[in-house]
């Protein structure tokens, strides 16, 4: 990041800016990236929750097995147990 501000400075870019507050840009740029990973990282989970939620739902209602549920959600077992594995369940 620090270089990417050097560079812009070099070749004139933003200049006045970046010399008077290139640490606050820093810090923004950073404060951005993180939340953009964060709502990632909480769509995900919300897709592992809902995965979960509807194989568990097949298993209750029908009384069928864990892989028969899975193959009537359209999911691998393989998926089902990673979700659960992520969500600690």
């Amino acid at each position: 990041m620090d270089e990417a501000v050097k560079g812009c400075i070099e070749k004139d870019v933003l200049k006045d800016i970046l010399e008077k507050f290139s640490s606050e840009v820093i810090e923004m740029l950073l404060t951005e990236y993180n939340e953009v990973e964060t709502m990632n990282a909480f769509r995900e989970e919300g897709r592992a929750e809902k995965l979960i939620q509807d194989v568990d739902g097949v298993v209750e209602e029908f009384g069928t097995s864990i892989e028969r549920a899975c193959k009537a959600c359209h999911v691998s077992v393989k998926k089902y147990y990673a979700a659960k594995t992520m969500l600690n369940m």
